[in-house]
């Protein structure tokens, strides 16, 4: 739930235009109850089901990518692959708060605290095949763009689960442990966090055809 008192951005217009691309992905899925827990976690509905005010988070990394494609003209062009990254941004969430036994998310109980670490597992993994799905459906209307942005994105995907991997790594060491030290640590938090930025931003510039320079400038400043 956004604070009265918080600044406004100027990527929130950006935000709402994703979360409209979510809710109409989501409206196209069967009625299971599955659905219903995706969709409160995303902000959309309270834990019985019914519709509430917005409690979904900033949606950052797609919002840069709609706002860079604008830039250019070319917003329309880059809807489908924000969606597609806002998905899988809390398919990570939803399994972060079961491997650190979050019981809040966004100031409400999380998923498997609710429903059990089976149904947040699985309400991840729907999460994760839906970005997928939505990734392949954008791909398929934008041309040989479309094919760079997919696979651009795809490898950012796997870039993430990697950083995962590398935290659970270190987070399982001993600080007495030589591996264990600023290097690895950067190295760490620049697949599991900067690299989805960095591929928003990136996605946004090759969405809205900049020059290949323009767009290792977008990566870079969503990297940094």
């Amino acid at each position: 739930m956004q604070d009265k008192n918080s600044s406004h951005s100027p990527l929130d217009a950006y935000g709402k235009e994703v979360e409209q691309g979510l809710r109409a992905i989501l409206a196209r899925e069967p009625t299971l109850e599955l659905y219903r827990m995706i969709e409160y976690f995303l902000g959309f509905r309270d834990q019985n089901g019914g519709e509430v005010a917005r409690y979904g988070g900033k949606r950052l990394r797609p919002a840069i990518c709609l706002y860079i494609a604008d830039l250019f003209g070319r917003k329309d062009s880059a809807r489908l692959f924000a969606s597609s990254l806002e998905l899988f941004h809390n398919f990570t969430l939803i399994h972060d708060d079961i491997e650190d036994h979050d019981e809040l998310r966004r100031g409400r109980p999380t998923v498997w605290k609710l429903w059990g670490v089976n149904h947040g597992i699985n309400s991840g993994d729907a999460l994760a095949l839906l970005a997928g799905k939505t990734l392949n459906e954008a791909a398929a209307g934008a041309g040989e763009a479309g094919r760079k942005i997919a696979a651009l994105l795809s490898e950012t995907y796997q870039h993430v689960i990697e950083g995962q991997f590398l935290d659970f790594t270190l987070a399982d060491s001993s600080l007495n442990d030589p591996a264990v030290n600023e290097d690895a640590y950067m190295a760490m938090i620049e697949k599991k966090s900067a690299a989805l930025i960095a591929g928003a931003a990136q996605a946004g510039a090759l969405a809205g055809g900049a020059s290949s320079e323009v767009q290792h400038a977008c990566a870079a400043y969503g990297r940094n």
